[in-house]
């Protein structure tokens, strides 16, 4: 009976008195950009985890969700970018990769289910956004690269075009 009294106290603070937490999750599919014939990189999931829990990716969500402004309401002192940062990183506690797959697990927790839910979207689709950048950018200086090669190309063909004219054009006069 004298264990079990201090027991009773204790669950009931960790049932009813400590606030409630919700978890809201996103798996994501992470596909590398390498070409069929590149090796593979063993690292490149863990380099995604760590691009999603970088302020590049965060400090965009913390922005489109007011979350600064939010988090600050009833406070003496409104919270910095930097400290709704931490803040953010240590509700994504447990990110991770599904075992054996490309999908990544992006969760959330929180005492509102629904900023849970709305944080968990606002990092896929900021981390999405930003892959789609990359690629784009990846194609455009591509396509810069090809441009370049064909303008080189072409004045190749211009130079021996004209070299070949004053030639034809010197059997005519001999």
């Amino acid at each position: 009976m004298c264990v079990a009294l201090p027991i009773v106290p204790a669950a009931y603070i960790t049932t009813y008195a400590l606030p409630r937490k919700f978890t809201s999750q996103v798996t994501i599919e992470v596909k590398s950009n390498a070409r069929p014939n590149d090796a593979v990189d063993p690292y490149f999931v863990d380099h995604q985890i760590q691009i999603i829990q970088s302020k590049e990716i965060l400090l965009p969500v913390i922005d489109q969700l007011n979350l600064v402004n939010k988090w600050s309401q009833g406070r003496a002192a409104p919270y910095s970018k930097e400290v709704a940062y931490h803040k953010l990183q240590g509700m994504m506690r447990g990110l991770t990769e599904l075992r054996n797959t490309d999908f990544l697990i992006i969760p959330v927790t929180s005492t509102d289910p629904k900023e849970a839910a709305d944080i968990a979207n606002t990092i896929a689709a900021v981390y999405a956004k930003r892959r789609v950048d990359d690629q784009q950018q990846a194609v455009n200086a591509a396509l810069q690269e090809l441009s370049d090669e064909v303008e080189k190309q072409r004045e190749k063909v211009k130079k021996t075009a004209d070299e070949a004219e004053q030639i034809n054009a010197k059997k005519l006069l001999d």
